[in-house]
């Protein structure tokens, strides 16, 4: 990665044969998407900042804290029987074997954005704060409420649209490392932070949705602006305590925010022509902390441990919706079909996972050994929602710029009576999660033949998988859907060497595509008006796969290699 000039884990990974990286920043290897991979820090599961993903996103590590990253596209028996794809191990700096201080700084911008014309609904602050209401707001009962919001204004924001120019994007990373010698035994340090920004524009977008005879439900073309801000922080402390042994811990922080506000012009299912204003705020954050230990006893033992805690946070404050109907003289009037389209959103996710591994080693001589090991994870995920619902049926304001709402969505109006705020907060806007897996391996590294290696595994994992939820209409999280299985997941790696030049490699394995928790609960999600609304399934099952490949390499001279490979999967 450093004579390649490669600054972050996602740079370098795109450079190996079969993965490619999407638009959006999701892995995608050798056609399999997000579910079918998994991404480890350090040996240990480390979850995405955005929980509708399964894959943290590899841009955030930056290059100078990274030791290594180990791609592994067949399935190995230590590790969690999650992936199809590949297994993305990211293996930070341990020993700083040169001492080092990193700064790097970066300006540029998108040709279809840079200087022109940028549109934000209202905001409060930076990306850098995350907008919350007071706690009770929500707790109070609704008849406190609807007198608490006409005496206070509780929103911080409003509807209205500013028209900015788009400036160029920064970003930014810092890096250190040292080494210390403290009472015989070296101490070594290691942090990173990184910082950037970006600004999107995207013209003349479209989404339909259409019934399966073909009728169009809803047809809206839409302009774009998103800004985003992400920023990761690293830090790792490594002591040896012997010649052999060491214990390190680190930390690792990330938080990912966007901003996207949408002009939207089309016509919904009843065949109204409609004009609007959508604004969506995501912001996704993530800690994890790790502790573990290498200790060896002889030549023979070899004892790891290790432990994480990680906790998410998926937050979508203050989204804001209003929609204005257009007559065919292209007057606007407010929408007041129902109390959908002019709205707030308030909507929270919490998840929290530990990991623990442990793997006993014992070689009996230099190229065999026998491994066995226990690994174990915890999940548990929280979300709510809350919606306000705008009664705008007392007013009819003269609307001649969709950008411009404060003089009549504001709180005198509220104050006044002629607009009311109805808090919703029904069952099924929430629900419950969690996962638990308990697993146990043995696996084996051994040549029958100077020619051949063997790794032959079998593991086998308890899963405990669950969701509480309501149904339309039903109480809180009166529902709930059990997913547990005990499954083995064997697999065989073979390496034969022809001769120095020339190998063949073959692999076997079985392993698991598990539904995620919001597609296991029918609970219903909507971005906004007249987009898609997605269900989950109470029925879902859990996905095995099989996997093969034969893989023929050749080395030539200076390093090159070129190799062929088939694979098949079910």
């Amino acid at each position: 990665m450093g004579i390649k000039g490669i600054s972050n884990v996602q740079e370098g990974v795109k450079q190996i044969t079969g993965i490619s990286i999407a638009e959006s920043g999701q892995l995608i290897v050798r056609g399999l998407g997000d579910r079918y991979s998994t991404t480890t820090l350090n040996g240990l599961p480390i979850a995405s900042p955005n929980p509708d993903n399964k894959l943290i996103p590899l841009d955030l590590f930056p290059s100078s804290t990274v030791q290594n990253i180990t791609v592994s596209k067949v399935y190995d028996a230590s590790a969690f029987a999650d992936y199809s794809g590949a297994h993305i191990d990211i293996s930070t700096k341990e020993n700083v074997t040169d001492e080092f201080l990193n700064v790097s700084f970066n300006v540029g911008g998108k040709f279809n954005t840079l200087g022109r014309d940028f549109y934000q609904m209202d905001r409060d602050g930076t990306l850098f704060k995350t907008l919350s209401l007071d706690e009770k707001i929500y707790d109070m009962p609704l008849l406190d409420f609807d007198e608490y919001v006409t005496q206070n204004n509780i929103f911080r924001t409003t509807f209205d649209v500013d028209k900015k120019t788009a400036l160029p994007e920064f970003g930014g990373n810092l890096g250190f490392g040292r080494n210390f010698a403290v009472g015989g035994q070296t101490l070594s340090l290691l942090a990173s932070f990184s910082l950037s920004n970006e600004t999107q524009k995207l013209d003349d977008a479209f989404y339909k949705t259409l019934e399966a005879t073909g009728n169009v439900q809803n047809d809206f073309t839409y302009d774009e602006y998103t800004s985003t801000l992400k920023m990761a922080a690293l830090a790792s402390v490594g002591y040896t305590l012997r010649q052999h042994d060491r214990i390190g811990y680190t930390f690792f922080y990330a938080r990912n925010a966007s901003d996207s506000y949408q002009s939207r012009a089309g016509v919904d299912a009843e065949g109204h022509n409609l004009w609007g204003s959508n604004d969506i705020t995501h912001i996704y954050t993530l800690q994890n902390h790790q502790l573990n230990g290498h200790h060896e006893f002889g030549t023979q033992w070899q004892l790891n441990w290790a432990g994480s805690y990680g906790k998410t946070g998926s937050e979508e404050p203050d989204r804001r919706q209003v929609m204005f109907t257009k007559d065919d003289a292209g007057n606007l009037q407010l929408f007041k079909l129902n109390r959908q389209e002019t709205m707030r959103y308030f909507g929270s996710l919490d998840e929290k996972e530990w990991n623990g591994n442990l793997a006993l080693r014992w070689k009996w001589n230099e190229n065999n050994f026998l491994k066995l090991g226990f690994n174990y994870k915890n999940k548990s995920r929280d979300y709510k929602a809350t919606r306000f619902y705008y009664n705008l049926n007392k007013i009819n304001p003269t609307v001649t710029d969709i950008y411009d709402t404060d003089g009549f969505l504001n709180q005198e109006n509220i104050a006044d009576g002629n607009v009311t705020v109805q808090r919703v907060m029904q069952p099924k806007d929430s629900y419950r999660a969690g996962n638990e897996i308990y697993s146990g391996y043995l696996l084996t590294d051994f040549y029958p033949v100077p020619s051949l290696l063997v790794n032959l595994g079998v593991r086998y994992e308890i899963s405990k998988q669950w969701v509480d939820y309501a149904t339309d209409g039903g109480d809180w999280y009166a529902e709930r859907r059990n997913l547990d299985k005990n499954d083995f997941f064997p697999t065989l790696n073979l390496k034969y060497t022809i001769n120095d030049a020339n190998s063949i490699r073959f692999s076997a394995s079985r392993t698991v595509t598990r539904p995620s928790f919001i597609e296991m609960a029918p609970f219903l999600y909507q971005e906004s008006y007249g987009s898609a609304q997605i269900r989950g399934n109470d029925e879902l099952q859990n996905g095995y796969n099989y996997n093969f490949d034969l893989r023929y390499e050749r080395f030539g001279k200076n390093g090159d290699m070129i190799s062929l490979t088939g694979y098949f999967k079910y």
